[in-house]
Parts: structure tokens; sequence; C-alpha cells
């Protein structure tokens, strides 16, 4: 009799952790990092002086933790894409950065602290030097607004991009970025260049790293929705 006690409450304990998972899984995705930026408005201006060309991107919008644990963030960084898919730079840093509160214009220092589900008004400006950088092809290609229009606009454009305290990496919207591939697809170019040359075996090794950073990448965002990795 006490056998088959132990068998049923057994059971139930067993049904009901099947209950409770779904809602541990849920807990744990609303747990994982997550930032996003809501955009406001953004400006840019150029000062070109004798031999020196830079120029001015500035940024307005609220920075908000959407996740319901604490969190900060260490880096931002001024990214133009080379595909849809964000998996390549044209161009990544974080140089010549200065970030105010967005109110006050007082100056915020990295790292941003975040309580759960906070967001901060902020005001982010970039000071980049043009003259022999990506960012003079960036600035002087341009593309029709719609196709045949006679108004143009910048072809690729400007992106914020957020690392938090763990390392994760955010765009805009809050879509997680694979920066070990994004890296690696960078660098790229190099060993096709080999490969033409008839130097094959960098170039496979370069494409063998960047499926393991696919794989390790996908593996750590289950692992984040699990609960196992932050």
């Amino acid at each position: 009799m006490a056998t088959e006690i132990l068998d049923v409450m057994g059971k139930i304990g067993s049904f009901c952790g099947l209950l409770a998972l779904p809602y541990l899984v849920l807990q744990n995705v609303r747990s994982r990092p997550k930032f996003s930026f809501d955009f406001h408005g953004s400006s840019g201006k150029h000062t070109q002086l004798p031999g020196v060309h830079q120029y001015r991107y500035e940024v307005q919008g609220t920075l908000k933790n959407r996740s319901l644990d604490p969190n900060a963030i260490i880096k931002i960084y001024l990214v133009a894409w080379a595909n849809k898919s964000k998996t390549s730079y044209l161009r990544n840093g974080f140089g010549g950065l200065t970030v105010n509160d967005d109110a006050s214009k007082q100056p915020l220092s990295l790292p941003l602290r975040f309580e759960a589900r906070e967001a901060k008004g902020v005001q982010v400006v970039f000071e980049i030097p043009v003259t022999g950088t990506v960012d003079e092809r960036i600035l002087s290609e341009h593309e029709p607004i719609v196709p045949g229009a006679s108004v143009l606009r910048q072809k690729n454009e400007y992106e914020l991009c957020f690392e938090d305290i763990n390392g994760n990496l955010f765009d805009a919207t809050g879509l997680q970025i694979n920066s070990a591939e994004a890296a690696l697809r960078w660098t790229l170019p190099n060993t096709v260049r080999q490969f033409q040359d008839g130097r094959t075996w960098p170039f496979f090794k370069h494409y063998t790293q960047i499926l393991r950073a696919k794989m390790k990448f996908r593996t750590r965002l289950v692992a984040q929705a699990l609960g196992f990795w932050r």
C-alpha cells in the first residue's frame, strides 16, 4: 500500500513538474539579457579644416533594459552593416564616444547600470575622423530614396549597438548579435585574396572558424533561454 502511494505521489510530482516547465522557460526567457533602443532623432555634422575632416554623429533615444534582471552597458558601438542579416560589418568601433543624459545634458560615464525593466533617456555622440578611414567611403556613398528618385540618402546607415557586462551584443531592436561571427566575416576578404592566389588552407580554416562561431552562438541562445547562461 505504501509503495502504491509513493508511486502515485511520484507520478503527480512528475506531472506538476511538466506543467511548471513552460512557466520556468518563459521566466528564463524574460530574465535573459536584452537591451533595446527607442530612436528619437539623429543628426550629422561635417567639420572640414586643412588636412582634417571630422564627422559628428549624434543620436537621442531611450535605452531600455528589457530583462527582469539588473544589467549594465559597458560599451556603445557605432556600426554600419555589410548585409541585412547583420553578420558582417562595414565599420564597428567605440572611439570618440560621449554619452549624456538626454534631459539634463549632463555627462554619463560607462558602465551604465540598469535595474530590472529600467529605461534611461540618453544622447550619444560620436566624433570620428573621416579622412583615410572606412567612414570616408560610408559617408560618400549615396542612393535614391526610391528607385528613380532624384533625392538621395546615405547608402549605409549608422546604427548603435550595445554590449552588456556579460559580453552580449544587442542592436537597437534588441536583437542579439553574433559579434564573433561578424568580426570573422569582417576579415574574411583577406583569406579570399589568399585563396585566389592559390593558398586555400587559410580560407578554409577561417570559414571553419565562422561555422564554429555560429554553432557556439546558437548554443548560447538556447542556454540563455533555459537559464544556464547570462
